[in-house]
């Protein structure tokens, strides 16, 4: 146990020590727009004058547009982050890490389809801005029993600063497919998230269950996302089972845009039965829909 301590020690100092470093930054607080034009091309700036027939934008470049109402097709009040003048577009994946879920919500009418490691399928939907259904199957080749999934997640509370949220993540097979029975498995889990200006940190206590028992001792995740750039994050997500000298680690990149993601990272093992343990490469596709 002094090994698993010492991991799990060292994993929150590295997380609190790095987020406290950037949270003693300060955003820029303005009021941006994104102007939508007639052509899908998009404007971001602050609106220096308007009246009924044009607007006067003020690009993050500092380039003046005089924009005719007429060839305007939409106009969005920016709520992502603008940082010293660099507007970093809100990750739409935001409620997932590498594996793990944060505490984010996915918002109403938005979902996403995502594919990891091409035999893990997983779609999620957002329902009022606080419940996120998702869940898939398996797609193991040849296989006469594939195993679903479902990971429903209520976020209880949820601020531009932090967020809870508790859900199960439940599996059976398909020859067994009901929520019930002694082939069911999962893991309940409640997970806070903290965010600031270029990073979240994420923690969070899950019970496993297998049939009708559950465990007395959580499993415990810790995980950190780094904005790197404007689309791209680095994340670090750790489990420690309990009882046990090992953990389960990730560390990976995310490249991301307005509908698609990339995940690529390898997951390892920590503590003093790791040995030679290989690293396992994880990757994932994920394609963002909705309002």
């Amino acid at each position: 146990m002094p090994r698993f301590a010492l991991s799990l020690a060292l994993l929150f100092t590295v997380i609190f020590s790095v987020s406290f470093q950037i949270f003693a930054q300060e955003a820029v607080k303005k009021e941006y727009v994104k102007i939508i034009l007639i052509d899908d091309t998009e404007l971001t700036g602050t609106i220096l004058s308007q009246d009924s027939t044009s607007i006067e934008l003020l690009t993050m470049s500092n380039l003046n547009f005089m924009i005719k109402r007429s060839q305007i097709s939409g106009i969005k009040v920016i709520t992502d982050q603008i940082i010293k003048d660099v507007y970093f577009p809100e990750d739409p994946n935001q409620t997932r890490l590498l594996f793990a879920p944060t505490a984010k919500p996915l918002k109403a009418g938005k979902g996403y389809f995502a594919l990891y490691e091409l035999v893990f399928p997983f779609l999620g939907y957002g329902v009022g801005d606080f419940l996120t259904l998702s869940g898939g199957m398996t797609l193991f080749p040849g296989a006469e029993t594939q195993i679903l999934y479902l990971a429903p997640k209520a976020t209880l509370y949820n601020t531009q600063k932090f967020s809870f949220a508790t859900g199960v993540i439940h599996f059976t097979p398909t020859s067994n497919a009901s929520l019930s029975g002694d082939e069911k498995a999962g893991i309940i889990y409640g997970v806070g998230t903290y965010s600031a200006e270029r990073v979240d940190v994420t923690g969070g206590f899950g019970w496993a269950y297998a049939g009708e028992e559950i465990t007395n001792k959580p499993i415990v995740m810790g995980a950190i996302e780094l904005r790197a750039s404007r689309y791209v994050k680095v994340i670090a997500e750790t489990w420690f089972p309990p009882d046990m000298e090992v953990g389960v680690g990730g560390l990976g990149v995310r490249i991301f845009g307005r509908n698609f993601a990339g995940d690529i990272a390898f997951l390892y093992l920590i503590g003093q039965d790791a040995g030679s343990f290989p690293l396992i490469p994880w990757v994932s596709l994920v394609y963002n829909f909705g309002n």
